[in-house]
């Protein structure tokens, strides 16, 4: 029991890392979240892994969080789409 269990946990993390090989940390961290009280709307765009697309977001605060956040769209795509949809020789 414990040695198929152990099997499927290492399925699932080879799953994983094949799945996210080539894409940059970056893309893979959680999306941007607001910080601090003000109001201030703040919004760009991220990678979801899940999709494979760059999304729209927005959140409120000061300042957001640093990481899977891109100013704009194109940006976006180029650091983490791109680098998915590349494959090795």
């Amino acid at each position: 029991m414990n040695f198929q269990l152990f099997a499927i946990f290492m399925l699932f993390t080879l799953f994983l890392v094949t799945s996210h090989a080539g894409i940059p940390d970056r893309c893979l961290e959680p999306p941007p979240q607001g910080i601090g009280l003000c109001k201030k709307l703040l919004f760009g765009y991220h990678y979801d892994p899940k999709t494979k697309k760059c999304k729209r977001w927005f959140s409120s605060g000061c300042s957001r969080t640093k990481g899977n956040s891109y100013n704009c769209l194109k940006e976006c795509i180029e650091d983490c789409v791109k680098s998915s949809d590349c494959k090795e020789n």
